[in-house]
């Protein structure tokens, strides 16, 4: 992998774990992704007026919009279903095996000709990523429709990944981050309209941690930003999705450690003996040209 691309993914994966640091925890976690899409928009409005970016994107990138859009919503409903009523250590190593599934696309409809290393160290990847966070002796099939759950986040993130990929080769990252979370953010305000209890109504939702905790939705919007465009513009450098996906895999062992030391959680020692297998893989993927 190009040294330039494989640098842009890592400095996105250091990144990523700051967002999820400063929402985890909060009373309205709703309120905090839909803020973070709304300050995305902005920003993304203002970085395309910024470097004069064409906001009106050409016929063929509306399809890799939509479908970044669908895989943005399979992926925040499907993740907020498996976390909140399953265990966070035996579903969400799931949601992060994306990449695997984004290899057998590629592979199956595109017939992208990977190299055996570079499978190798996808497959090493996600390995370490999965074992991470998973617990010995956790029963996947012990809640099926959870596991379904999980299974739709993880199919989410690919296809979204996927959509990206294919649209940075046509657009500007900033105009179609700008047009995703516009799309996405009416789906939000949809969903949780649909959804919400009565007890907790939507503008509680929507402006409970704006009013409790503006500076930490605001500061987790930039630094998400940041990330995912530094994502974009590896894509529009060339690089493959499978194995950005797995490169930015990254960001859990910098969460574990951020987790263990300001969260004080535990488990510690197994988690960095599965990220040296993730670091492996990774180190593999950026040596394989």
């Amino acid at each position: 992998m190009d040294i330039t691309i494989a640098t842009l993914v890592l400095a996105s994966a250091a990144l990523h774990p700051l967002r999820d640091l400063l929402v985890k925890g909060g009373l309205f976690r709703e309120s905090a992704y839909i803020g973070i899409t709304v300050v995305w928009i902005a920003i993304s409005a203002c970085h395309g007026l910024l470097t004069q970016a064409d906001f009106a994107m050409p016929s063929s990138v509306w399809p890799m919009i939509a479908f970044s859009t669908l895989g943005l919503v399979l992926y925040y409903v499907g993740i907020t279903i498996s976390l909140r009523h399953g265990e966070l250590s035996v579903y969400y190593p799931i949601i992060r095996s994306s990449p695997l599934m984004i290899a057998a696309i590629n592979l199956i409809l595109f017939g992208y000709p990977y190299e055996w290393a570079s499978l190798a160290g996808i497959g090493l990847a996600v390995a370490g990523a999965f074992f991470i966070q998973f617990k010995p002796g956790a029963g996947l099939l012990s809640q099926p429709v959870i596991f379904l759950a999980a299974l739709m986040a993880m199919i989410g993130h690919s296809i979204l990944t996927l959509a990206d990929a294919h649209g940075m080769q046509q657009a500007d990252p900033a105009p179609f981050l700008f047009w995703v979370y516009s799309l996405l953010l009416i789906t939000q305000l949809t969903w949780f309209g649909l959804t919400k209890p009565i007890e907790r109504p939507l503008l509680q939702h929507l402006f409970g941690t704006w009013r409790t905790n503006p500076n930490r939705v605001l500061f987790a919007s930039i630094l998400s930003y940041a990330s995912y465009i530094l994502i974009l513009i590896a894509f529009q450098k060339g690089g493959e999705a499978a194995a950005v996906a797995s490169i930015r895999q990254a960001s859990i062992p910098i969460s574990v450690l951020l987790g263990a030391f300001i969260l004080h959680e535990g488990r510690l020692g197994h988690r960095l003996g599965w990220s040296l297998v993730l670091a492996a893989g990774i180190v593999i993927l950026i040596t394989v040209k």
